[in-house]
């Protein structure tokens, strides 16, 4: 007999205590349910709520006469405004003049990097009304210029006179016009005006903003200008309708230097050709043109992204039953982007280094093309409800991979109090809807979705999606939210272990099972699992004798649950630790990922205990015979074994100073270093080390390497066109052992991105080369530098994003009452800059965890300790063991 429990709550819900009946789904009977069955998607929409911090001020403009006075007022804290409905969009033609000073020798002077706009937007007006809201961010209007027009067939009249403006410079964004007489229902409306803005710097401002790159014929630095309007900064490049709900057509024209091609959503009705740094490559699928889009010098690199494009829109289109409307997709790679990738309507935008390289490009494609469908075909009436979208792209996005990893990332985050959410909620201020756009709204929203796909079928899951798609995803009625969820367990079919499956409906908090089994076999479901012991025996047994009798999925969930379950003390970390041991004869890469998460966090969290080194030994025995395999003449060309594997292998066994992985690193990046001495690291002619391996190889060799080696990688970046190849040389950078050469490297990146005229900076590298740091062998030093230096950081790089990561890594492993002291006073010196940067917040939520970490380290610490120094002692005794244990049966 076992007990299984189910204590992870379906859709962030708690589970109902009141027992009731279970049922079965059969699968063996073609997928069906004997019942009539749907599975059904509804959006709900909300009104109101509160806002988050901060007093906006208002910009009013009362006019009486053509000329407006502007006065300045401020109103209490903003709550969350929507749009109201009385008057709708309809279509905007909206012209933009663009001054790109895009290479040298081209200057607009005062107005570089600025755009001239000028929008016609068509209304519908529903209901009288006498002002006009709208959205309006960081443009200057020409106010005076300003009229509308009431329209009636080929007829323009004379409309209403704007009398009065209102900017709302708070988190809203609104741009109020009251009129002198009322827009009257069924009439079409004209409004006209004229506005200027400035090109974003970076990604991260959104709108249109500007991005950098070499040119390859000469090594200049020249710049595109790209959007990215979700969530909230389409309103940043035109005043509009800037909510999910308002869909309109638009007319686009665009006037842009000599020597740039112009892309938009839609085929061009009219332009001359030009010379440009970007071209494309081009195929036809039902008279639909696809291209695909990148520099000159890199367009033999598209081959395969153009191949996937056209083969994921057949796929799509069949799945889904709806042909692609448009007559072209263009699929434009830039060099920063705020996002992996966005989907713009016909014109999907990505970074380039998921354009240019088959690793990863195939998912980040079919990603963009399904969020196609569910992100313009069918919009969600409000942000309630994103994880629709979100949801179905990752799902389908991920059909062909192993699912799992991404299960497990959505469960670290929904398992954190402030960062759990409900897939659904109403959202009550503007700073929220950016923070839908999460891990638990992507990763949480796919595993549910792909729980129901497993728990109906295929067949029925997919039918419910084209029938809600036909419906637009509106229900008449809202759903009703309940607090409780039926949870389906996947359990073995019969006494064989064939692979088929049933599904027991869960309606009560726990149910037996009447013989020893793997539950959730494939590892679908939501939710995770405890064992009784004894079942727990039978698993480790199984383990170690016959490891293929569990499946691959399953694996890696035991030593999730088990570690996780630890954490919790339902479970001692005894038993995750000796459920552990099989992974010596692990093959696969899932499983030992799982595991060495765990492990890597145990370590920093308990890595100033003097026996702290037991748990690198621990690691390193567990994979040391990996790197026999894997890198052993016998296999290094063998197909079979992922690169991911042997990356994973050596990244790990390198950073614990494994000797053999250390000679293997040092040797090869001597040779590359004399090979490539005066060519780029991405030149496969002078550096023949494995892609994957290169990161591994460079962070090894500066870690026991010198100032030359260090001077050598960090001129390579510099001059480093590829981002793949660029992330891999950061990947080396950060394994230097030398404080001064982190700080110089920090303060480099630094100054560089404020002079975005400088070759070969930008946000993004930096972004990933902080991240990068979590892998330093110096880690306390440089937590204890980004703290002395946090005030620098801060005036110097005004981004949140940025500086959140910094804050991270200063609180990330505090584990005590001297370092809660110490974060206190951190507080109080940094008031000034935490406030600015609206990180206040987010400290206090970093306190809670720190908590969690003192708590876990008190009760959990000597009892690892004492076990990893005990095993030492055991180890024959539990080979005895081994040949009497009792394996799961069949």
């Amino acid at each position: 007999m076992c007990w299984i429990s189910s204590n992870v709550p379906f859709f962030s819900t708690n589970n109902s205590s009141s027992c009731r009946r279970a049922f079965y789904i059969n699968r063996a009977n073609n997928g069906t349910i004997n019942s009539t069955s749907s599975v059904a998607f509804s959006t709900r929409s909300m009104e109101r709520g509160n806002s988050g911090e901060g007093s906006p001020s208002i910009c009013e403009v009362v006019n009486s006469s053509p000329n407006a006075s502007v006065r300045v007022i401020t109103i209490p804290e903003d709550p969350l405004i929507r749009l109201p409905t009385d008057v709708i969009p309809i279509h905007y033609e909206l012209h933009l003049k663009t001054y790109l000073p895009y290479k040298n020798g081209i200057d607009y002077g005062e107005k570089n990097f600025t755009f001239d706009g000028n929008l016609r937007l068509h209304l519908l007006c529903r209901q009288t009304t006498n002002v006009l809201l709208l959205h309006s961010k960081s443009l200057e209007i020409d106010y005076d210029k300003a009229t509308i027009w009431m329209v009636g067939g080929i007829i323009r009249l004379e409309g209403p006179r704007i009398i009065g403006w209102k900017e709302l410079a708070g988190r809203n964004d609104l741009l109020e016009m009251r009129l002198d007489r009322a827009l009257l229902p069924g009439r079409n409306y004209i409004l006209e005006l004229g506005y200027k803005a400035k090109i974003g710097k970076n990604s991260q401002e959104g709108g249109l903003y500007q991005s950098h790159y070499l040119n390859g014929a000469n090594g200049e630095n020249r710049y595109i200008a790209a959007t990215q309007m979700q969530p909230l900064d389409a309103r940043k490049m035109l005043p509009c309708f800037d909510e999910p709900s308002f869909k309109a057509e638009f007319s686009i024209s665009v006037q842009h230097p000599d020597g740039t091609v112009a892309l938009s959503n839609a085929p061009i009705e009219h332009t001359r050709n030009v010379e440009s740094d970007f071209q494309y490559r081009e195929a036809s699928y039902n008279r639909i043109k696809i291209r695909v889009w990148s520099q000159t010098s890199k367009l033999d690199y598209t081959s395969h992204a153009l191949e996937v494009s056209v083969r994921s829109l057949k796929y799509f289109e069949d799945y889904f039953g709806i042909r692609y409307p448009l007559k072209k997709l263009d699929i434009f790679g830039v060099p920063s982007l705020r996002v992996a990738a966005m989907e713009n309507w016909g014109l999907i935008i990505c970074r380039q280094q998921n354009l240019f390289y088959i690793e990863g490009v195939q998912a980040r494609r079919d990603k963009q093309f399904v969020t196609d469908w569910f992100g313009d075909l069918v919009t969600m009436e409000w942000w309630d409800d994103l994880w629709l979208n979100e949801g179905f792209a990752t799902i389908m996005g991920m059909k062909s991979q192993l699912f799992y990893e991404h299960t497990v990332k959505a469960f670290r985050f929904d398992q954190v109090a402030h960062q759990a959410h409900a897939l659904s909620y109403k959202i009550s201020s503007v700073r929220e809807v950016a923070r839908r756009f999460d891990r638990i709204t992507y990763l949480k929203a796919a595993a549910v979705l792909r729980m129901v796909e497993h728990t109906v079928g295929e067949n029925i899951f997919r039918e419910a999606v084209i029938a809600s798609q036909v419906q637009f995803f509106y229900l008449q009625e809202p759903s009703s939210n309940p607090s409780s969820w039926k949870v389906p367990l996947f359990i073995n079919g019969n006494t064989t272990n064939n692979g088929s499956e049933d599904v027991l409906i869960l309606e009560r908090d726990s149910v037996i099972l009447p013989r020893y089994q793997i539950v959730d076999p494939k590892a679908h479901g939501y939710y995770r699992i405890q064992y009784d012991p004894e079942t727990y025996e039978n698993i480790i047994c199984t383990l170690l004798t016959n490891i293929t009798f569990i499946d691959l999925a399953s694996r890696a969930r035991l030593l999730e649950d088990a570690f996780t379950i630890a954490r919790t003390g339902l479970i001692s970390f005894e038993l995750a630790f000796r459920m552990s041991e099989y992974l010596v004869e692990e093959k696969e890469y899932l499983p030992l990922l799982v595991f060495n998460n765990h492990l890597q966090h145990l370590l920093l969290l308990l890595r100033n205990h003097n026996k702290s080194y037991l748990i690198r030994s621990f690691i390193l025995e567990m994979l040391e015979t990996q790197f026999h395999r894997l890198f052993s003449p016998h296999f290094i060309n063998n197909a079979d074994i992922s690169d991911t594997l042997r990356e994973f292998a050596m990244v790990q066994l390198c950073q614990w100073n494994y000797p053999p992985c250390i000679g293997h690193s040092l040797r090869e990046f001597s040779r590359v270093r004399s090979a490539c001495r005066d060519r780029k690291m991405s030149d496969q002619k002078c550096n023949k080390i494995p892609p994957e391996l290169r990161g591994p190889v460079y962070s090894t060799a500066i870690r026991h390497g010198n100032i030359d080696d260090f001077d050598f990688l960090w001129s390579k970046y510099l001059i480093e066109e590829y981002d793949s190849e660029r992330g891999r040389i950061l990947s080396g950078l950060v394994g230097t052992t030398d404080i001064k050469l982190v700080e110089l490297s920090l303060n480099r990146f630094i100054e560089n991105i404020r002079n975005t005229t400088l070759i070969g900076f930008n946000p993004e590298d930096f972004y990933a080369f902080l991240l990068k740091f979590v892998r330093s062998p110096i880690l306390n030093d440089v937590v204890d530098s980004m703290k002395r230096n946090f005030r620098m950081f801060a005036n110097k790089i005004p981004n949140t994003l940025l500086m959140k990561v910094i804050l991270t890594f200063i609180t990330k492993w505090m584990n005590s009452e001297s370092d809660l002291a110490e974060l206190k006073e951190f507080e109080i010196e940094h008031k000034k800059e935490l406030t600015e940067l609206r990180l206040l917040d987010y400290l206090h939520e970093q306190i809670t965890e720190i908590r969690a970490n003192e708590d876990f380290v008190d009760k959990y610490a000597q009892t690892i300790i004492a076990y990893l120094e005990k095993r030492k002692d055991e180890r024959n005794l539990e080979k005895q063991k081994i040949n009497k244990c009792q394996p799961l049966i069949n």
